[in-house]
Parts: structure tokens; sequence; C-alpha cells
């Protein structure tokens, strides 16, 4: 058995928009469960469902957050946040 390499996993809160992840390990890097990832998606983040899985873009998940820092004010934080509470 090959032994995990460290070095090899990217850091969490690390997205590239240069990768396409599966839902599991965008929610691992952000530390995030799937109903925060839920809330994020009904706040606009988009994702494709291939078969089974699910992927998040990173070039979206950038934009997604890029959006939420030029509101400035926390409103698409705090949205997500309600949307997950409801």
């Amino acid at each position: 058995m090959r032994k995990h390499d460290e070095r090899l996993t990217p850091a969490r809160g690390s997205i590239r928009a240069d990768e396409v992840l599966p839902l599991g390990e965008f929610c691992r890097r952000l530390n995030i469960g799937v109903k925060t990832w839920r809330g994020m998606r009904d706040s606009g983040l988009r994702s494709a469902k291939i078969g089974k899985q699910r992927f998040i873009v990173g070039a979206d998940a950038v934009q997604f957050f890029a959006k939420l820092a030029e509101r400035g004010d926390g409103d698409g934080a705090e949205r997500i946040v309600e949307a997950v509470h409801d």
C-alpha cells in the first residue's frame, strides 16, 4: 500500500480556477458540510452532475466568492447561512 503524501494534498481553503473538484473534495478544502454547500448552490454557485458524482469547476467557485466579496457588507454570506438554517 502506498503511503499518502501530504505534500500532494492541496491545503484547506485552496481552490484554483483551473481545476475541477468532486463535491466531497470541494467541501473538504473549505471545511464545510453539504448543507452549507447547498446554501452556496442556492445562492448561485454552479455545479455539474456526471453520473452519480457532482463536480465544482474551480473558476465558478472563484467567481462565486468574488461576487460575495464585492457585496462587502456580508449580505451574500448571511444569505448562505440563512438558507442552510431554514
